[in-house]
């Protein structure tokens, strides 16, 4: 999240919700703002600082700040998330098993607490959304020079393609 984010702003209730629903049951929500637009380290805890007491109870839970691009690099980069707010879903065992936007978090981190979640079917449903993502950006693109050059049949190529890579796309 960051400062100067609308939606990671707009989901700081339902992070605090979902604090207070488990925190009996060893979840700890963490919110590391990062990416935020200060030249200096003391600039940023200032206005993360101020930003946070501001909230009040509305933000009820632990906050972090990223130095520098440490959570970009170790966690953003990595794991293919470039926009915020980005959630990260770490298990028992110390390990990632979900990833996404914080406000679909809510299923899978009922599963993960009760133990029911299935991380491999998350991982392989990832990795085929991260395709399609890829897939259709190059096609746009493709397809965007191949009507400026006028070529409806290459257009035609590249969409049939697209299409019999991912059939379970709209």
């Amino acid at each position: 999240w960051a400062t100067w984010c609308g939606p990671c702003i707009a989901g700081i209730p339902h992070l605090t919700e979902l604090q207070h629903e488990y925190k009996d049951k060893g979840v700890t929500i963490v919110g590391t703002a990062i990416w935020q637009r200060e030249d200096t380290q003391a600039a940023r805890l200032e206005t993360v600082s101020s930003f946070v007491k501001q909230q009040g109870k509305k933000m009820d839970y632990t906050i972090a700040l990223d130095d520098g691009t440490a959570m970009s690099d170790a966690w953003m980069r990595p794991a293919g998330r470039n926009g915020i707010p980005s959630a990260f879903i770490v298990g028992r065992k110390g390990t990632i098993e979900w990833m996404g936007h914080p406000a679909r978090m809510d299923d899978a981190l009922e599963q993960i607490v009760d133990g029911t979640f299935d991380s491999a079917a998350f991982a392989a449903q990832e990795a085929k959304d991260r395709a399609w993502t890829t897939d259709s950006r190059n096609t746009t693109g493709a397809l965007r020079r191949a009507e400026r050059e006028g070529d409806s049949a290459k257009a035609m190529e590249l969409v049939d393609e697209l299409a019999k890579k991912h059939p379970d796309q709209p």
